[in-house]
């Protein structure tokens, strides 16, 4: 699992966090006006029999992201689903901020899962037909090298 910096620290100066961010490892609400939710966007690694995951921000809708909060302590929570828009910033062309999406709710103390579309993004193919563990390797170093 990678993960990616949480949308704030682009958003708000390092001064004005304290302000204008509430958050904690799994939700934040900026400027009471923008809510994200973190989850693992997974890809099967068809060389290993494992899977691969991206820890990534989704960005919802006021509403979802308030049932969402509701029901994150709500064993009945699994299944719920979620439009949203990935917030991160991941080492593909075209770019996957802003790439629509779902997440799904999973048991209680499981990651939200993120599916991503459209379907021919680069992203959604992988996460669709799987990659090798070499390509996982090449997306390090990618995410590793940016300039």
């Amino acid at each position: 699992c990678y993960g990616t910096p949480p949308p704030w620290l682009e958003l708000v100066p390092p001064d004005e966090r304290a302000a204008r961010v509430l958050a904690n490892a799994d939700q934040a609400l900026v400027d009471g006006a923008r809510f994200f939710l973190r989850g693992h966007l997974e890809i099967p690694l068809v060389d290993r029999g494992e899977t691969f995951a991206w820890s990534v921000w989704v960005e919802l809708d006021r509403e979802s992201f308030e049932h969402a909060d509701a029901r994150w302590e709500d064993p009945a929570r699994a299944g719920d689903r979620y439009s949203g828009v990935l917030a991160a910033a991941l080492p593909y062309e075209p770019s996957t901020r802003g790439l629509p999406c779902v997440l799904t709710s999973r048991e209680l103390g499981v990651v939200p899962l993120v599916q991503v579309s459209p379907a021919e993004h680069p992203l959604a193919v992988e996460q669709a037909r799987g990659m090798t563990l070499l390509r996982v390797q090449e997306l390090a170093h990618l995410l590793l090298h940016r300039s």
